[in-house]
């Protein structure tokens, strides 16, 4: 039997070649044995063509806006649902990016066996997909969005109706849960997942002390990602003079809205270029390097003022399998990926005095930072490389395909 054609429905994936996707890192394993086409949206650059083939996927791109150097809805920092905050222009531009992506979905629908929806806004057009061609659904979320009644409704129009879903976290399926106060008939985590290959422990890399001129004989502790509210980078500046001993210091990595704030709040401790350090931000072939050089990770997030949270926690994961010990905080789809105590530590979100005693007794301990990395590696291995999650997601096509047809319906 041949194996499905898959379709997947993004709105997010490669802008243009030599571009990051955490789809396309799993995508093109799943590629090598069944046909893979991806919708997706076109971005304003021109190198981001409409139609190519990389790494055997079929890359279909939409443009929803003329002249594409217009286009402000998808990508950029946070995606839709920040640019929908930032850009009345985005805003605008909400139902031309709808139409636009159904009439490209509905081009490729009928060469598919099996479609595949990443985010709950590409399952509002996989629901189309799946009513017109009688196709299995397969929804994967990666956040749960629920400040309004329209919102919460949609949610349930697609999880409902979904023959396969699949959460990034078991923190999002909980979530998911409170909407329809009980699970589905097949609902998975699957989560995300990095190149291992990519990601791995070196021999020690320098590049931090040698950007930043800091001693041999200083700990560092590292922190990258958006300079954003929900990152909570404000707690761990803040925990610095709260560790014991004064051979450590701190290394930021992103760049973000928060910026300016958090160097404020560095240079009113005191810290600022003495042992806090702003290294901007760090290309993700790069985050090997700097993790490597650093003998602790942490990641303080918390629940932001609209109540967004950590849904995973890429950057943990990616630290973990670099062979690092991992901080964070116990909240959202962080507790999947730092086993407290074997690979790391989780500790109370915003509690700085907390965080300053878990980094202490990582630094204070050289063999407990030796184990910590080692079980990372190895749960990095077991749970988040490219090959478990495409062998997952073949698995989630195989049980949509066996599932019985339901109709469409909207679950209160």
């Amino acid at each position: 039997m041949a194996e499905p054609r898959i379709l997947m429905l993004t709105t997010s994936y490669l802008r243009f070649r030599g571009d990051d996707s955490l789809q396309h890192s799993w995508g093109k394993v799943v590629a090598r044995s069944s046909p893979l086409t991806v919708i997706c949206p076109s971005d304003s650059p021109a190198k981001s063509v409409l139609r190519e083939k990389i790494d055997n996927v079929n890359v279909v791109r939409f443009q929803y806006f003329w002249p594409k150097s217009l286009q402000r809805l998808a990508y950029g920092g946070g995606g839709i649902p920040a640019n929908l905050r930032r850009s009345p222009l985005a805003l605008l531009q909400v139902p031309f990016f709808g139409i636009s992506f159904l009439i490209s979905a509905l081009r490729e629908a009928k060469n598919a066996d099996v479609i595949d929806a990443q985010f709950i806004e590409s399952g509002l057009i996989g629901l189309a997909l799946k009513k017109i061609f009688r196709r299995p659904l397969v929804t994967t979320v990666h956040r749960i969005v629920s400040g309004n009644a329209l919102e919460r409704f949609l949610n349930r129009l697609v999880l409902s109706n979904s023959d396969v879903v699949a959460f990034n976290s078991t923190y999002t399926f909980g979530e998911a849960k409170k909407f329809l106060r009980a699970s589905g008939r097949d609902w998975r985590i699957i989560n995300p997942s990095l190149d291992t290959n990519l990601f791995a422990p070196t021999k020690g890399n320098g590049i931090i002390r040698k950007r930043f001129g800091i001693a041999a004989d200083s700990r560092i502790i590292l922190s990258i990602g958006k300079l954003v509210e929900k990152k909570g980078i404000g707690t761990l500046i803040r925990a610095i003079p709260l560790l014991k001993g004064k051979k450590s210091v701190l290394v930021i990595g992103g760049w973000g809205v928060e910026e300016q704030k958090l160097k404020g709040i560095a240079q009113e401790l005191g810290l600022l270029g003495k042992r806090v350090f702003f290294a901007g931000k760090i290309e993700n072939r790069d985050f090997p390097d700097y993790a490597n050089g650093c003998n602790v990770f942490v990641v303080p997030s918390i629940t932001d003022s609209r109540g967004e949270v950590e849904t995973f926690g890429l950057a943990a994961a990616e630290a973990s399998a670099c062979g690092r010990p991992v901080i964070a905080s116990r909240l959202g789809g962080l507790t999947d990926v730092v086993e407290d105590g074997k690979t790391g530590f989780l500790f109370g979100a915003g509690n700085e005095k907390e965080l300053a005693e878990k980094i202490s007794i990582v630094l204070e301990n050289p063999k407990k930072e030796a184990e910590f990395g080692r079980n990372a590696r190895q749960r990095a291995l077991r749970n988040f490389s490219v090959e478990i999650e495409a062998k997952k997601y073949l698995e989630a096509y195989d049980s949509a395909l066996k599932a019985k047809p339901q109709g469409i319906k909207a679950k209160r």
